[in-house]
């Protein structure tokens, strides 16, 4: 199947740089090395991919955290993940963005000094603004052409808060098909697909 050129490549061209190791598979600790939908190849060259991941912080004496889940999917098997969500879903997220964030000038903030850092591209949460080490849970979303890390609108991170306030915006067939998609594709037992169910993946 042929890969779809994403909309914002009609307006700029993204920039590149090695995966950073925050978007490494936390199992292998090493880049996704397949689709967990379909288990396409993804380290191929020209193979567009994203990836998601979620961590659980504990702050205190002897910081840490923990990732909740995980996974890598191609532009493909997303898109067609898309279009099993309500359109009304689809709609109220894209309106809660459009409301809440300018990616355009976000985009260009970061690009103010020279050379990409993935970290400052990660450190505020997307939609409030409060930083990585003050929250409690957050998900960080990439996008990936192969071996290389493209820096377009993503990559970004969105705080435990902001991911609550999206999951209230779909609607229930919504979150009936990221549950099916959540049975289907972690393979894990009820007690351990909880967490995941408890912070939903967000198909942006």
């Amino acid at each position: 199947m042929e890969e779809k050129e994403p909309q914002w490549e009609r307006y700029f061209t993204p920039e590149y740089t090695d995966i950073p190791a925050i978007f490494y598979s936390h199992t292998t600790k090493s880049p996704f090395e397949n689709c967990i939908s379909c288990n396409r190849p993804l380290q191929a060259h020209d193979t567009q991919y994203l990836v998601e991941k979620a961590f659980r912080q504990y702050r205190g004496e002897f910081s840490t955290s923990d990732v909740i889940f995980e996974y890598a999917i191609c532009l493909d098997c997303a898109e067609l993940m898309r279009r099993e969500l309500s359109l009304s879903s689809l709609s109220r997220i894209q309106e809660f963005f459009d409301q809440r964030v300018d990616l355009h000038q976000r985009r260009k903030e970061l690009r103010k000094n020279e050379g990409i850092d993935s970290k400052r591209w990660l450190q505020r949460c997307l939609i409030t603004g409060e930083e990585m080490q003050e929250l409690d849970e957050f998900q960080i979303y990439g996008h990936f052409n192969g071996n290389r890390c493209v820096y377009s609108f993503m990559p970004y991170m969105i705080g435990g808060p902001a991911v609550d306030e999206m999951t209230e915006l779909l609607s229930d067939k919504t979150l009936g098909e990221i549950d099916r998609f959540v049975d289907e594709n972690f393979g894990l037992p009820p007690e351990l697909k909880k967490p995941i169910k408890d912070n939903p993946l967000i198909f942006i």
